[in-house]
């Protein structure tokens, strides 16, 4: 039987978390998948970091909250999705994909956002995206920035749907293949007006990813939807 929320929304069948040590071998192992053998990220550091924060999605369990897309566009929505009164979780969870970002000043900077291949294009990479930039609205930045490559196309489209545009281009930037990237930005993320088209977003994606949809396997630089 369908699960669905409160407001009638089908729940999601994962859920978004802070990344906790035991997360660690998993994440490595989905950074190198994605972004080469050269990527090494590391991790326990930036656990203890103030100014780092990563977000880790995984199979949804009893007891979790599930996605509650009709919360007030200004209240508290996506933070209730990895909230720390959970239930306690086993040391095998599997994690299915991760974003990375970093808060410095007002800039929330995505380093960031990889889904294991097994679960691309499950709408797994838009989901981490949208955590990022709730918890970097929360966090009040005053704007999110992130690099994507510049043959990634559906990531871009991706990044514009939510608001970011081009502000520049870095040469050479993915050490694997010496790949520009654009630099994106989306600025005032907590102005009124944002606030809005992320809610109408949140709801369009619970609609559309309530039920998983088959694996579909897709290559690129780590972002499979």
């Amino acid at each position: 039987m369908r699960e669905t929320c409160p407001e009638g929304f089908p729940a999601l069948p994962y859920v978004l978390r802070p990344l906790e040590p035991q997360d660690i071998p998993q994440v490595e192992a989905i950074e190198r998948e994605a972004f080469g053998p050269g990527s090494r990220t590391n991790f326990h550091r930036e656990l203890r970091s103030p100014n780092a924060y990563h977000l880790v999605a995984c199979p949804r369990g009893d007891g979790e909250t599930p996605f509650h897309p009709q919360s007030p566009p200004q209240g508290v929505s996506l933070w209730r999705w990895w909230r720390r009164e959970r239930p306690p979780r086993g040391p095998g969870q599997v994690v299915l994909g991760y974003v990375g970002t970093w808060l410095l000043a007002e800039e929330a900077h995505i380093v960031a956002i990889a889904v294991a291949q097994p679960y691309r294009r499950r709408g797994i990479g838009e989901f981490l995206l949208m955590g990022a930039i709730e918890e970097a609205i929360r966090r009040r930045a005053g704007s999110i920035t992130l690099e994507v490559r510049v043959s990634n196309t559906p990531a871009q489209r991706l990044y514009e749907k939510y608001g970011f545009t081009v502000v520049g281009r870095r040469k050479g930037y993915y050490l694997d293949n010496g790949e520009d990237a654009l630099l994106m930005t989306l600025l005032s993320p907590s102005s009124p007006s944002y606030q809005e088209r992320f809610h109408a977003l949140k709801v369009a994606y619970s609609r559309r990813w309530g039920e998983s949809p088959p694996a579909v396997s897709l290559g690129g630089d780590g972002l499979g939807g």
